[in-house]
Protein backbone atom coordinates (compact mmCIF):
# COMPACT_ATOMS: atom_id res chain seq x y z
CA UNK A 1 0.00 0.00 0.00
CA UNK A 2 1.30 3.40 -0.60
CA UNK A 3 1.35 6.36 1.54
CA UNK A 4 0.07 9.90 0.23
CA UNK A 5 2.70 12.35 1.34
CA UNK A 6 3.66 15.78 -0.09
CA UNK A 7 7.10 17.49 0.44
CA UNK A 8 7.17 20.28 2.66
CA UNK A 9 10.51 21.51 2.50
CA UNK A 10 13.63 20.50 1.14
CA UNK A 11 17.50 21.87 2.15
CA UNK A 12 19.94 21.16 -0.20
CA UNK A 13 24.21 21.62 0.47
CA UNK A 14 26.16 20.52 -3.06
CA UNK A 15 29.36 19.55 -2.17
CA UNK A 16 30.81 18.22 -5.44
CA UNK A 17 29.84 18.35 -9.21
CA UNK A 18 27.75 15.38 -10.95
CA UNK A 19 27.32 15.48 -14.44
CA UNK A 20 26.39 12.95 -17.04
CA UNK A 21 29.71 11.40 -18.24
CA UNK A 22 29.42 10.11 -14.26
CA UNK A 23 27.11 7.76 -15.80
CA UNK A 24 25.11 6.90 -12.40
CA UNK A 25 24.58 8.02 -8.61
CA UNK A 26 23.94 6.26 -5.62
CA UNK A 27 20.78 7.83 -3.41
CA UNK A 28 20.90 6.92 0.47
CA UNK A 29 17.57 8.22 1.73
CA UNK A 30 16.93 7.59 5.59
CA UNK A 31 14.24 8.73 7.86
CA UNK A 32 15.90 10.54 10.94
CA UNK A 33 12.84 11.45 12.69
CA UNK A 34 9.02 12.17 13.11
CA UNK A 35 6.69 13.72 14.68
CA UNK A 36 2.88 14.17 15.12
CA UNK A 37 2.22 14.56 10.84
CA UNK A 38 5.70 14.68 9.68
CA UNK A 39 8.28 13.21 8.60
CA UNK A 40 12.04 13.71 8.66
CA UNK A 41 14.72 12.39 6.10
CA UNK A 42 18.20 12.74 5.32
CA UNK A 43 19.57 11.89 1.66
CA UNK A 44 23.07 11.75 -0.09
CA UNK A 45 23.93 11.61 -3.65
CA UNK A 46 27.22 9.80 -3.87
CA UNK A 47 29.07 9.81 -7.34
CA UNK A 48 29.74 5.70 -8.27
CA UNK A 49 33.22 6.54 -6.78
CA UNK A 50 32.06 7.41 -3.62
CA UNK A 51 32.17 10.81 -3.74
CA UNK A 52 30.08 13.12 -2.22
CA UNK A 53 28.29 15.51 -4.68
CA UNK A 54 25.24 16.44 -2.74
CA UNK A 55 22.95 16.37 1.43
CA UNK A 56 19.69 17.44 1.95
CA UNK A 57 17.22 17.24 4.17
CA UNK A 58 13.26 16.70 3.78
CA UNK A 59 10.48 17.24 5.39
CA UNK A 60 7.70 15.15 4.42
CA UNK A 61 3.86 15.46 5.50
CA UNK A 62 1.32 13.00 5.27
CA UNK A 63 -1.99 14.21 3.20
CA UNK A 64 -5.45 12.81 2.93
CA UNK A 65 -5.84 12.26 -0.51
CA UNK A 66 -10.13 12.79 -0.07
CA UNK A 67 -9.43 16.94 1.04
CA UNK A 68 -5.49 17.31 -0.02
CA UNK A 69 -5.08 18.48 3.12
CA UNK A 70 -2.21 17.49 5.75
CA UNK A 71 -3.09 14.63 8.40
CA UNK A 72 -1.49 13.13 11.23
CA UNK A 73 0.44 10.08 10.97
CA UNK A 74 -1.59 6.73 11.28
CA UNK A 75 -0.02 3.97 13.96
CA UNK A 76 0.88 1.58 11.45
CA UNK A 77 2.81 4.67 10.07
CA UNK A 78 4.41 5.29 13.06
CA UNK A 79 5.21 1.48 13.55
CA UNK A 80 6.67 1.70 9.72
CA UNK A 81 8.57 4.66 10.94
CA UNK A 82 10.15 3.51 13.96
CA UNK A 83 10.96 0.39 12.23
CA UNK A 84 13.21 2.08 9.88
CA UNK A 85 14.71 4.21 12.16
CA UNK A 86 15.70 1.28 13.99
CA UNK A 87 17.28 -0.50 11.31
CA UNK A 88 19.69 2.02 10.76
Amino acid sequence: RSWDFVVARVAIDYRGELNQDDREAVVRCRVTGFGTSSVRTREEVRKADGSLSAESESVLVPRDPDTGRSRPLTDDEKAALERAIGSD
